[in-house]
């Protein structure tokens, strides 16, 4: 079974939580407001470089796109492999 991941909702979401603005966060995650409010309102999807800035910015894990409430991961195992093996690359171009 595949799953869809509504990143913009959990993004805005967190945001509010953490009482951010589209501009503060954008300060401080180095990722543009209309950026960040296209990918809130699912007009975009952010690449994994830049969920890794957000979540850097929002002292979050970047599972928290991957987890529902219920602490159940919402990938396939091949789907969770793939992405474990892709976001393991863009850390290691990152941190190069």
């Amino acid at each position: 079974m595949q799953y869809i991941i509504n990143v913009g909702k959990k993004l805005k979401t967190i945001r509010h939580e953490k009482d951010l603005t589209l501009r503060e966060l954008s300060q401080q995650s180095n990722v543009s407001h209309t950026q960040i409010s296209e990918i809130e309102r699912g007009l975009t999807s952010p690449t994994i470089k830049t969920l890794l800035k957000l979540m850097s910015a929002l002292q979050q894990d970047v599972s928290f796109f991957f987890v529902d409430k219920k602490s159940r991961w919402v990938f396939t195992p091949s789907g969770l492999k793939q992405f474990t093996i892709a976001l393991k690359r863009v850390v290691e171009n990152i941190q190069a």
